[in-house]
């Protein structure tokens, strides 16, 4: 299974401009993203994908890999135009604006396609997988993952799709016979009222299978108060994402669906075409720099690491 990291990278941001270069401590934000990334376990390859000379030059200078993408509406569509030009398996989709990123985080998104890989192949075929050319230490983690729970009531085969049994193919969408698992997110607790009625926090609920029900920005599920906070689980969406290929490349071929529009929010045009995200709970925060003010943040953060 080939695996590659695409940073979308921006110049022309409207909050912070020239993003992607703001010095952290002798860096540019883009190379500590980008190093960071390169010490996932699963990566096969990281490629800086970007529309402006200044971050590709900048990208070169430190020894990185980059493509220049001509002019694209959103990251996602920028990260497609890199995967056009691959033969890969799996494509990551790597916020350019997070320099503090944790490899590990990158290798949780991937143990769902690994997991399903295993699941679906032969026996006889299973031990030249887990030997293949993925790193000791994430075949470990994906081995010691817990299982997921079975739907009550659902008729499910972990060498079959479900999406097969239960409803008919989604239009334009890939399909995969190996638990469905076509993209890949992250989930991480919310642990306070004030972070749960947060427009700006993207929340999601899941099924007991971990795929997505819904994204909103809007206090979900139901009224929290600080007692519920505590007894039930309420999480907060972590942009990163992982794509089969094909499925991605379908997705930059849809237009754009109605609940994407009223929520802002592009993933969830995959699940109205009837596409599952799985969603994998971190329990390391993700803090990205949206605006100058932030960077004294991650500088104060980094200085102690």
């Amino acid at each position: 299974m080939s695996i590659v990291g695409v940073i979308p990278a921006r110049y022309a941001s409207s909050r912070f401009e020239g993003k992607p270069l703001a010095d952290i401590f002798g860096k540019p934000m883009v190379q500590h993203v980008y190093e960071r990334a390169c010490h996932a376990e699963t990566l096969d390859e990281v490629i800086v994908a970007t529309d402006d000379r200044r971050i590709y030059d900048a990208v070169i200078g430190f020894g990185g890999n980059v493509q220049m993408t001509g002019e694209c509406a959103t990251g996602t569509e920028r990260v497609a135009r890199v995967a056009e030009r691959l033969t890969c398996d799996i494509v990551v989709n790597i916020q350019g604006d997070e320099p503090l990123l944790e490899p590990a985080q990158l290798d949780l998104m991937i143990c769902p396609f690994m997991e399903a890989r295993l699941q679906s192949a032969p026996t006889s075929a299973r031990a030249r997988l887990q030997s293949a050319p993925t790193s000791a230490r994430a075949r470990a983690r994906l081995q010691s993952a817990p299982t997921r729970p079975e739907p009550v009531g659902a008729v499910y085969n972990r060498a079959q799709s479900i999406e097969a049994i239960s409803r008919p193919e989604p239009v334009g969408a890939v399909s995969n016979s190996a638990q469905d698992i076509q993209v890949t997110t992250l989930k991480q607790r919310i642990d306070t009222v004030a972070d749960y009625r947060d427009v700006n926090i993207v929340k999601v609920v899941t099924n007991l299978r971990g795929d997505a029900l819904y994204f909103s920005r809007a206090p979900m599920p139901g009224k929290i108060n600080e007692t519920a906070l505590q007894e039930f689980p309420v999480y907060r969406h972590v942009g990163l994402y992982a794509y089969r290929r094909k499925q991605l490349l379908a997705f930059t071929k849809w237009d754009s669906t109605p609940y994407e529009k009223a929520e802002g929010l592009e993933q969830l045009r995959f699940l109205e075409h009837g596409v599952p995200i799985h969603v994998v709970e971190t329990e390391i925060p993700l803090i990205g720099v949206d605006v100058p003010a932030d960077l004294a943040r991650v500088k104060q953060i980094l200085s102690h690491e």
